[in-house]
């Protein structure tokens, strides 16, 4: 039962995850059509970065601040064991 548990909530952050990806495309879609034609490619090229920094952001910071330093840890950088 608590693999099924673990699986679940594995299951869950991925499709979370996926949707935020989904939404940043949907949002680079929004600009785009905002704006002028010369412009476009200027603005995919922002969302590009804008998901490239906040990935590496969460990796270094926003992991330990979510779900902490695990038992026995000293490291909180990017809570690598």
């Amino acid at each position: 039962l608590a693999d099924l548990a673990s699986a679940s909530d594995h299951t869950w952050l991925i499709l979370c995850g996926a949707m935020v990806m989904f939404m940043q495309a949907g949002f680079a879609m929004v600009e785009a059509g905002c704006c002028r034609a010369k412009n476009v490619q200027n603005i995919l090229m922002q969302n590009l970065v804008d998901v490239c920094v906040g990935t590496l952001c969460w990796w270094a910071i926003g992991w330990t601040l979510a779900y902490g330093i695990g038992s026995g840890e000293n490291n909180a950088f990017a809570n690598d064991g």
